[in-house]
């Protein structure tokens, strides 16, 4: 029976983990189309970062997170 709880609470774990990652790669993509990241999602994606890292996700989703980061937080106009 532990044995069972401990493979259900590792198929959680990975759920959820590949949930948080899909939340990084979609505010990355959106970020991307608009060219730039709010205050407030950043905010967001530190949060869901900092989750999706304390469950061992630590593949491609660093890298965009760290772009994301990288973005900045207003709509840049051109003036020329």
């Amino acid at each position: 029976r532990q044995k069972e709880q401990e493979t259900k609470n590792d198929a959680l774990c990975e759920g959820v983990q590949a949930l948080l990652r899909n939340s990084i790669v979609n505010t990355y993509n959106r970020s991307l189309d608009r060219g730039y990241c709010p205050i407030y999602e950043k905010e967001n994606i530190e949060r869901v970062y900092s989750a999706y890292h304390l469950l061992h996700g630590n593949d491609i989703a660093t890298g965009l997170y760290n772009k994301v980061l990288a973005m900045p937080t207003e709509r840049v106009i051109d003036d020329a």
